[in-house]
């Protein structure tokens, strides 16, 4: 993945992320540097979050039961996950099947219900719903996904293809840091030098995929960049 590509489209996504880019910064703000499921207040953010980022499966009059079964996941899961200033390009093979274990249980905890012609059922986390929740326990290491990037990728949402999205987004970061050494930037300093200095790297990577896969943006090729240019310095 190209310092350019990125950096054009996360121009774009500060322009029109909007909703989604505001509800993250106040997640950010109300649970500081970690999610602490066990905190009421850092729980009734992380919904608010999820239902601002489209998870409509959390129903807001179901939200505390959903949060204690998110507590009751999280004491049998969350030490499966990498610790908290673990990177994604660190993660092993092991640490990932650990983390795919997690994600397989989070997906079928129940989120909320519903009822249809006088009967309920219970509705599930679900894929979207894991992989944020996943993401918002560890912003550095595990990245989010939604229904468009799945199917552009062809990934199923089971917890293998899950596993496969995590090498998939390590790898494109890797590359991204690569091309942005050529330009002297530290991948400390990506995130500020592209203008998303609050966005992890997998949440660049995912902020690239939402802009250019769910909302159709296609990053402008070379010789338009070029055209675009002249036309600017023609003005001047």
């Amino acid at each position: 993945m190209r310092l350019y590509d990125v950096a054009t489209a996360s121009h774009a996504y500060s322009a029109f992320g909007g909703k989604f880019d505001d509800s993250f910064q106040a997640l950010i703000a109300k649970i500081g540097c970690a999610l602490d499921l066990e905190s009421d207040e850092c729980g009734a953010a992380l919904l608010k979050w999820l239902n601002a980022w489209g998870c409509r499966q959390f129903s807001k009059d179901y939200h505390q039961d959903a949060l204690q079964r998110l507590r009751d996941w999280a004491h049998q899961h969350i030490k499966e996950l990498p610790s908290e200033d673990t990177k994604v390009m660190e993660l092993v093979d092991s640490d990932i099947q650990r983390v795919t274990r997690a994600y397989d249980a989070l997906r079928e905890v129940q989120a909320s219900q519903r009822s249809r012609q006088d009967r309920r059922f219970s509705v599930s986390v679900g894929a979207t719903g894991a992989a944020k929740i996943l993401f918002a326990l560890r912003p550095t290491s595990l990245p989010p996904w939604d229904d468009a990037i799945r199917a552009r990728f062809d990934y199923d949402g089971s917890a293998v293809s899950y596993g496969q999205f995590i090498r998939q987004v390590s790898a494109q970061i890797q590359e991204l840091i690569s091309d942005a050494a050529q330009y002297e930037i530290t991948p400390e300093q990506l995130p500020l030098r592209v203008g998303r200095n609050a966005s992890t790297l997998p949440k660049i990577i995912d902020e690239y995929y939402w802009v250019t896969i769910t909302k159709g943006f296609r990053v402008p090729t070379a010789t338009e960049l070029k055209t675009w240019s002249d036309w600017c310095a023609r003005r001047t």
